[in-house]
């Protein structure tokens, strides 16, 4: 039916031609095979790539300011759990684009395989969606994980804000880490479940929850950004005349060195 379609060039002979041979549902199946395979397929992987951008745009702004943060960072600055953060945030963007890549071809596959029209056909999209969902599923329990870790670090940071006796910056990072571990379970909910990211919860699918949540860790970021200060700030916190109860400055020189480091980027 699609070849011989394609062969009628006139609209008028091509209507006629469907109205003469379209009148089974078999036929009318076919024909609707032809009309909407070549649409739906296109607009679901085309839809998860769009996602899949988004999600990769955030993993990257959000790693390219962990860097800045690191070149301009201060000695006290300097911890193990900035480095991780590092590391972490560009194993968040390169799992960001294979779990896109992933959902793209499985969505791409699982449609393709309804609208095909026989079993050869049907057998092989069904093994690149089989696969495509085995990916998305490792890929996505590795987000799991590192997004896990990037909520325990939120939970560390929130634990010496205490010691500080920061209360506001220590409430603002439990949020965070809480909004971190809701985010991997959103991800490995979505990975393993039927339906995937399309999964409905309380009238929203896990991709429209992952964006407001998304969203609302932005939000939380740039509080925690706006009550820590800027690096001048933070540093007249651990000088000699500062307020923290704990973690200034142990001796002169490094405070003179950050103090320059401050004045020189002012």
């Amino acid at each position: 039916m699609e070849k011989t379609l394609a062969n009628i060039k006139d609209p008028t002979k091509k209507i006629a031609w469907l109205a003469e041979h379209v009148k089974t549902p078999k036929s009318l199946h076919e024909y609707g095979v032809l009309r909407i395979s070549r649409s739906i397929p296109i607009f679901g992987a085309v839809s998860m790539g769009i996602l899949t951008a988004i999600d990769a745009v955030w993993k990257f702004a959000g790693w390219e300011q962990m860097l800045q943060a690191e070149a301009k960072a201060l000695s006290f600055q300097k911890t193990w759990t900035q480095d991780v953060r590092v590391n972490l945030g560009y194993g968040l963007y390169l799992g960001a684009l294979a779990s896109g890549a992933a959902a793209v071809v499985q969505a791409y596959g699982t449609w393709r395989n309804l609208y095909a029209t026989g079993m050869v056909k049907r057998a092989t999209e069904e093994r690149y969606a089989t696969r495509a969902r085995i990916a998305l599923r490792v890929a996505g329990a590795l987000t799991a994980v590192l997004a896990g870790v990037m909520a325990a670090l939120d939970f560390v940071d929130a634990a010496q804000s205490m010691d500080n006796g920061q209360w506001a910056l220590m409430g603002l990072q439990l949020a965070a880490g809480t909004g971190g571990a809701i985010a991997a379970s959103l991800v490995i909910s979505a990975a393993f479940a039927p339906a995937g990211s399309a999964t409905m919860v309380a009238g929203l699918t896990l991709t429209v929850w992952g964006l407001v949540l998304a969203v609302v860790l932005v939000a939380i970021s740039i509080a925690i950004d706006y009550v820590r200060g800027d690096n001048f700030a933070q540093w007249l916190e651990r000088c000699y005349w500062g307020r923290l109860e704990s973690g200034r400055y142990a001796d002169f020189p490094t405070e003179q060195s950050d103090f320059s480091r401050v004045m020189a980027r002012a």
